[in-house]
């Protein structure tokens, strides 16, 4: 599993990329008898770039969710998400040296 930022990963499996959001539980394995942290599962992709993609906009819609502000607050909220997230990708583009 990779971790991307904050409580997101992307974990890959034979056919998809799965965003998947660390819920800071942690269950018994019912056949190991291990402690297993628990992970929800967002959404499934083809491609790790539209993971990531998936990702970027999945940040910015839940620090909007459950809030009540004026457009202009929520206006720069988005944008600070946006710039945060910008930064990140550059940064993984450049580590991937793509």
């Amino acid at each position: 599993m990779i971790h991307v930022i904050d409580d997101w990963y992307i974990d890959v499996d034979e056919y998809q990329y799965i965003v998947k959001k660390d819920l800071h539980r942690v269950r018994t394995d019912k056949k190991t008898g291990k402690a297993v942290d628990e992970y929800r599962a967002v959404s499934y992709h083809s491609s790790l770039s539209k993971a990531l993609k998936s990702l970027g906009r999945k940040i910015i819609l839940d620090d909007l969710q459950g809030q009540s502000m004026e457009l202009e607050e929520a206006c720069t909220r988005i944008k600070a998400q946006a710039d945060r997230w910008e930064t990140i990708m550059k940064n993984i583009m450049e580590a991937c040296g793509i």
